[in-house]
């Protein structure tokens, strides 16, 4: 512990960002997000029209599927912020700890990592989960197809932050250490 607060020392804070606490980046990117929701929901409609989500017959199985959209959503966030503990494990070594703050889940590590694993963290959930319900979207019936997009749209667009920090550690230069606590991301030159 005491070698870290050392490092951190010798190294020089280049900046920081934080998409909570920064109203102007924050609109920026769920500005951002609704245009990607309202781009993969106009994809959607192409291949399936929209009125096949509820094309059922009597309340009940209207009910049902409302259900199994919710339940689908709920698990689609959670194995998401599953993969982000792994992705944290398997790059670091180390465990992260995960919370809420206001309504957003978070997943936290205390280790600064180089921008290659930052990246990787950052992304895992997007590509695995996306790549996941992407092929998910091929084997369903006609019938289920919206609950599993709908579900892909608000992995997508809740995934925008993760998007964003991630293409901008790709522009930063060589031999820099990010931290990042679930809320704030801080980029260091060592």
């Amino acid at each position: 512990m005491k070698k870290r607060k050392t490092e951190s020392k010798k190294a020089k804070k280049l900046y920081s960002f934080d998409l909570e606490n920064d109203r102007k980046l924050r609109n920026y990117v769920n500005l951002a997000a609704a245009f990607t929701g309202v781009i993969m929901l106009f994809i959607g409609c192409r291949i399936v029209p929209f009125k096949e989500l509820y094309n059922v017959a009597g309340l009940s199985k209207f009910i049902v599927r409302t259900l199994k959209l919710i339940i689908c959503m709920a698990s689609c966030l959670a194995i998401h912020e599953l993969i982000h503990l792994v992705a944290v494990r398997l790059v670091t070594g180390e465990s992260a700890e995960t919370g809420f703050d206001r309504i957003y889940p978070f997943v936290r590590s205390r280790r600064e990592v180089d921008s290659t694993k930052y990246v990787l963290i950052s992304l895992a959930p997007v590509m695995i989960l996306g790549a996941a319900l992407v092929a998910l979207l091929f084997v369903v019936p006609k019938g289920q197809f919206w609950i599993i997009y709908i579900t892909l749209i608000m992995h997508v667009t809740g995934s925008i932050g993760s998007i964003y920090c991630a293409l901008r550690i790709i522009t930063e230069k060589n031999g820099i250490k990010i931290k990042d606590n679930g809320r704030a991301v801080e980029i260091w030159l060592k």
